[in-house]
């Protein structure tokens, strides 16, 4: 994802990212030092209840907006080709506006963020 990961190097975002998990590793090798990933492809230490909600939110499911609230989400990165309910849930919404978008993925930062 070198669009998306140029975006965030050039605008360091605020708070914790949440990304698809194969792009987690890529997106802390890659992007500002100090950025923090929701999850990466080391699922295996992160608790049973962090992967479930995980999984709600890449998979679009009911609930989704009030997980990102939950862990205080300020960034969300959207594969457009693999997470296609999520792609369509996040046209949808007023909480969260579009700062980048190419074919391959969408960033998002809350609507109050500046």
């Amino acid at each position: 994802p070198h669009g998306v990961t140029n975006y965030l190097r050039e605008n360091p975002p605020e708070g914790l990212v949440f990304a698809p998990q194969w792009w987690g590793d890529y997106l802390n090798w890659s992007a500002p030092a100090d950025m923090k990933v929701f999850m990466t492809t080391n699922l295996h230490l992160a608790p049973r209840q962090v992967w479930r909600d995980y999984l709600r939110v890449a998979r679009g499911q009911s609930g989704w907006e009030g997980i990102l609230d939950k862990y205080d989400v300020g960034t969300l990165v959207v594969h457009k080709e693999l997470q296609v309910p999520m792609a369509r849930n996040i046209r949808r919404t007023r909480l969260w506006r579009i700062v980048y978008e190419d074919r391959q993925g969408v960033v998002l930062q809350r609507a109050s963020a500046t």
